[in-house]
């Protein structure tokens, strides 16, 4: 292995565990002294669940309001609604409670908010490019926390992929400050998810880690930390297919994510990435 290199440091505050999400959430809010939080959250958790009740019980005033109809694909046309709303309740924070299409809409939704974008084809131009890895956004004065419950890692990075429906088209747009500042794992949010999206996510989580690792711009931080998070997917992933109730096992699996994620600021690297993006952009 090479001894040059360098590892670039997303835009991220911390990542926080060991607690529960609703406590978690409000420490967060007090500290950013978040007056108006609003909540985009995923329908199974909201409706059929207590876990967003807890999180809007500990937030008590600051709680502005909660959204909870993301498709599975986040489009244009509802996160151009979110932003309106969101808008509307003069929200000062944005959290994301769910899976990938719900932490992808609260990525958007920020820069929406930012450039009052509220109509689908007013994102038109920002989307990122073979020439323009980043949309000609303003940074955002409101920024987002999320609450992940499924382990693919969409949170650990600053991109989002939103379908325009008009053009049946995939798109990524891309900003620094679309990086969620914290993130919080609570593996009581994960106990609802679906056994087949759990363990899926969780395949893909180390295929972000194995990428890492076998990556052509070879990085000593990222081989190191990869390694760890491919140990403790292997690991909780087994252990919570065979015990669905083992909150530490899937606190395993939600550390493992984490880690294998490092890849996505630094090394991403070889067929797999770049195949996923061209395909799902044209999907």
């Amino acid at each position: 292995m090479r001894v040059t290199g360098s590892h670039q440091y997303p835009t991220m505050e911390s990542v926080i565990y060991g607690k529960p999400a609703a406590e978690a959430l409000r420490e967060e809010a007090e500290r950013l002294d978040a007056r108006r939080v609003y909540l985009i959250a995923s329908r199974t958790l909201n409706t059929t669940t207590d876990e967003i009740g807890k999180i809007r019980q500990a937030l008590g005033d600051r709680h502005a309001a909660t959204f909870d109809g993301v498709p599975q694909h986040t489009t244009r046309d509802v996160v151009t609604q979110i932003a309106r709303q969101a808008g509307e309740a003069k929200a000062d924070l944005v959290v994301a409670i769910g899976g990938g299409s719900v932490v992808d809409a609260a990525k958007i939704v920020l820069m929406c908010m930012e450039h009052e974008i509220f109509e689908p084809d007013g994102l038109d131009g920002f989307e990122t490019t073979p020439d323009r890895r980043f949309g000609p956004f303003r940074t955002p004065k409101v920024r987002m926390i999320a609450i992940p419950s499924t382990l693919s890692g969409g949170e650990y990075n600053s991109g989002a992929l939103v379908t325009d429906t008009s053009r049946k088209l995939k798109q990524i747009f891309n900003h620094p400050m679309m990086m969620p500042r914290s993130i919080i794992l609570d593996p009581a949010i994960t106990k609802y998810t679906p056994e087949k999206l759990w363990l899926g996510s969780g395949t893909r989580a180390m295929d972000h880690g194995i990428e890492a690792i076998c990556s052509s711009r070879p990085n000593v931080l990222v081989d190191a930390v990869c390694q760890q998070g491919l140990r403790y997917l292997h690991d909780g992933l087994l252990r919570t297919k065979a015990h669905p109730d083992d909150a530490a096992a899937r606190l395993s699996c939600q550390l493992g994510s984490w880690l294998s994620a490092f890849v996505m600021p630094s090394a991403m690297c070889s067929a797999a990435p770049a195949m996923c993006r061209i395909i799902s952009a044209r999907r």
